[in-house]
């Protein structure tokens, strides 16, 4: 799942973010980064729990907006 920061200097501290919930993440622009799930037994189930942890990041950046690309 590709996921656009409206902020570039918080990237590095999104993918951090998303390794320490065991999900692979990788900036992949300025801007987006790649995660995924790693043994997630479905799409649906993958991109639910990273749109939950997604989520459970922005309480903490209220100022960044996040923009779903695929």
């Amino acid at each position: 799942m590709q996921i656009k920061l409206s902020d570039p200097a918080v990237v590095a501290e999104a993918v951090d973010f998303f390794w320490r919930v065991q999900c692979v993440a990788v900036a992949v622009s300025e801007d987006t980064i790649d995660v995924s799930l790693p043994n997630s037994f479905s799409e649906r189930h993958e991109r639910a729990e990273i749109t939950a942890y997604l989520r459970t990041w922005q309480v903490a950046h209220p100022n960044v907006e996040v923009e779903i690309l695929d």
